[in-house]
């Protein structure tokens, strides 16, 4: 059976819905593709039209992007977070000058800054832009600002570097499609394969886990764990010496919960890899809210690094 999923136009424009996949039979010794096939398309005819499904069968992960978002508002900021993190894409978020150039001496995968041109009047970019391209040649700029308060001229200083603004009259929705549209043109592909982004969790973070051994909710089904490190596809856990025994690779969790700060990520999970006691477990079953809860506990726990190496240097 051969199943995909109709999502590539709905995706790029951030929309929601429900679909049954397509599906196909065909013999158990048909041939679709040769051993050399990295893509494969197969295409198909319905009454609503036709419609190809494209297989991937080898993907390497694409190497690591980074946004850095200066200064920009909270409510689109969150959406970048909300939509770059789980794609393995890098947000980190300054406030100051300062922290900018030290967030792009130190994190070698920042691409993109996204610059609020408006956070304070009559500011000249100039010299900013121009300690910015000595520390990072290679980097873009694209500006948050609007018609009326716009420097043309700053294109044709650094043709190369600045690449226009996003105009403040868009709504959250149709800023990230022009982030996505931008790291397209250099490069970064959204829908590509990439690694997810891992932080290293310390006691200081204080976020317990639960993993349950079945459903039900007796005290000794319940095992209380700890969190060694974290990502939106997974975790790597520090089991109890008592229980380590009563977990094993590929075994299915039904139910596992991670508390961060205020709120809890609920999922169900299978068992990767597992080292003395500590297990590696990729999430199968979670909600996309906890996803962004997720999401925004790793873009404050990167900016939280950061910060301290920048301060400790």
């Amino acid at each position: 059976m051969i199943a995909g999923n109709a999502m590539g136009f709905l995706e790029e424009f951030m929309l929601d819905c429900d679909i049954v996949p397509p599906k196909a039979y065909i013999g158990k010794d048909t041939d679709l593709f040769t051993a050399q096939t990295k893509l494969g398309v197969i295409e198909f005819n319905s009454p609503s039209g036709d419609f190809n499904i494209y297989v991937v069968m080898e993907e390497s992960p694409s190497e690591m992007a980074g946004v850095l978002t200066f200064n920009i508002p909270e409510i689109i900021n969150n959406h970048i977070i909300d939509m770059f993190i789980p794609k393995g894409i890098s947000v980190y978020t300054t406030k100051t000058r300062e922290e900018t150039i030290k967030v792009l001496e130190s994190q070698q995968d920042v691409m993109l800054l996204f610059l609020n041109q408006m956070y304070t009047a009559n500011t000249d970019f100039t010299d900013f832009i121009q300690v910015i391209l000595s520390k990072r040649p290679a980097c873009h700029i694209i500006f948050y600002s609007v018609q009326s308060e716009w420097e043309p001229r700053l294109i044709e200083r650094f043709p190369n570097s600045v690449l226009g603004f996003i105009p403040r009259a868009f709504d959250t929705a149709k800023i990230f499609q022009t982030l996505v549209m931008i790291l397209n043109k250099l490069g970064v592909k959204y829908h590509h394969k990439r690694n997810f982004i891992r932080i290293k969790v310390t006691p200081k973070d204080n976020i317990p886990a639960l993993l349950y051994k079945n459903l039900r909710e007796e005290t000794e089904n319940i095992v209380n764990v700890s969190v060694e490190d974290l990502s939106v596809g997974g975790a790597l856990l520090v089991l109890p010496f008592t229980s380590k025994d009563d977990f094993k690779p590929k075994q299915i969790l039904p139910r596992a919960q991670i508390k961060l700060k205020g709120y809890v990520v609920r999922f169900k999970a299978e068992i990767m890899q597992k080292v003395e006691n500590k297990i590696a477990v990729r999430f199968l079953d979670i909600t996309n809210d906890d996803i962004k809860k997720l999401s925004h506990f790793i873009h404050d726990k990167l900016r939280d690094t950061v910060l301290k190496e920048i301060l400790t240097k």
